[in-house]
């Protein structure tokens, strides 16, 4: 293993301690569960306007962060609080607008608990890196340890050799490969994925049809795991409700902005007919139209996890016009529960899932303090108006 480097993660910890700092949200009725203790977070319900029902995971029990926070009695939060935990958090990409946002909720969470945080590592989408980072952090022997699940395989042998140490593990957006839920993890965290790329691609193909119809591409990252599967048959189902809407073949696509660009424009001179593209995540969606719309066209751009990059682009009426986000500091929330059963042997269920809210452009203002407990940036909303 790697020797463990501090400094590495110096200014991730400068940035955690900034972020219970961050404006509140709106004020919130009381649950009384452990989440009025953080007041900073719009938890989101299906009562909120532009949040979207839950779909879950087909065939399997998934809780709701609502429903997590009921299984923590007082009790339980007493003993959390005296016992003095420690915790770690090993992210795939941690200067993401989404990552910040859920290390927003989960020092939130981990304040509310008296967890202590030792650190958080960021990959920067190499799955090689986050390894070495998780062997790293085993390390350090934290009591818990919430792994963001970028390649299901090779974490899997993580998992079981940090559980091997004492250590308790909780997965975001996916699981590791031929390991047990309540064995070599806890359990997994998810936004509602199939929600996500459902209802940004329901938008835009909406659009399409009701101007003729054409070509679309549902684009796959390279690396694919539970929760970005879940995200691509959400979009292959909401094309399948347009008769006047064709899903073309795409090559899968790696993380960055430029390798999407050129992606972008393959597929349009590929298909002269094709009017709009689906990508993972906004940033590849904002990249790849921008790069084909350079080439004359007007397609249009949608995808899960809406950022200030793509609300810029939206607002601005660049191409890039649908789509679905969670608040990704429910998800840092939810993972810090989950962890929390795992810590005193409470039993933990195996999926939890949190709400994601539909962003147009006519909702953009509206939707963004559901997605990231603040108000819309001053830059975007001068381009609303």
């Amino acid at each position: 293993m790697k020797r463990f480097k501090m400094e590495r993660f110096g200014v991730a910890l400068a940035v955690i301690a900034l972020l219970l700092l961050l404006a509140g949200s709106e004020s919130q009725a009381s649950t009384g569960t452990i989440l009025d203790l953080m007041p900073s977070v719009n938890i989101l319900t299906d009562d909120k306007e532009h949040v979207m029902p839950l779909y879950g995971v087909p065939g399997e029990e998934v809780y709701t962060l609502a429903q997590l926070a009921e299984l923590l009695t007082q009790d339980d939060i007493d003993k959390i609080r005296e016992g003095k935990f420690t915790a770690a958090y090993c992210s795939q990409n941690w200067t993401t607008d989404w990552n910040k946002s859920f290390g927003q909720g989960m020092t939130a969470a981990l304040s509310a608990l008296n967890i202590q945080l030792l650190t958080v590592t960021d990959a920067k989408n190499d799955p090689v890196a986050q390894i070495a980072d998780c062997e790293s952090v085993i390390q350090m022997l934290p009591d818990l340890m919430i792994i963001f699940c970028q390649s299901p395989d090779a974490l899997a042998p993580v998992a079981k050799e940090a559980t091997s140490r004492g250590i308790k593990v909780v997965f975001l957006n996916g699981e590791p490969t031929n390991s047990v839920q309540g064995v070599d993890f806890i359990g997994s965290v998810f936004t509602d994925s199939w929600s996500m790329g459902y209802y940004s691609m329901y938008e835009m193909c909406k659009k399409i049809s009701e101007e003729g119809g054409g070509q679309v591409a549902i684009v796959e990252n390279i690396y694919m795991n539970y929760d970005q599967t879940l995200r691509t048959q959400g979009a292959h189902d909401a094309a399948a409700e347009f008769s006047n809407i064709e899903v073309v073949s795409a090559p899968a696509v790696g993380f960055t902005a430029q390798l999407s660009a050129d992606n972008g424009e393959s597929l349009a001179m590929a298909y002269p007919d094709l009017k709009g593209v689906w990508y993972m995540w906004s940033d590849l969606s904002v990249a790849a139209v921008t790069a084909i719309r350079n080439l004359g066209r007007t397609t249009i751009a949608c995808s899960p996890e809406i950022n200030i990059g793509s609300a810029v682009n939206m607002a601005n009426q660049g191409g890039f016009y649908a789509s679905c986000s969670s608040n990704g500091a429910n998800n840092g929330i939810a993972a810090v529960l989950m962890g929390a059963l795992g810590l005193i042997e409470k039993e933990a269920p195996r999926f939890v899932m949190t709400l994601t809210v539909r962003v147009l452009r006519e909702t953009l203002e509206e939707a963004w303090p559901l997605c990231y407990n603040q108000t819309l940036p001053g830059q975007i909303e001068r381009l609303l108006n």
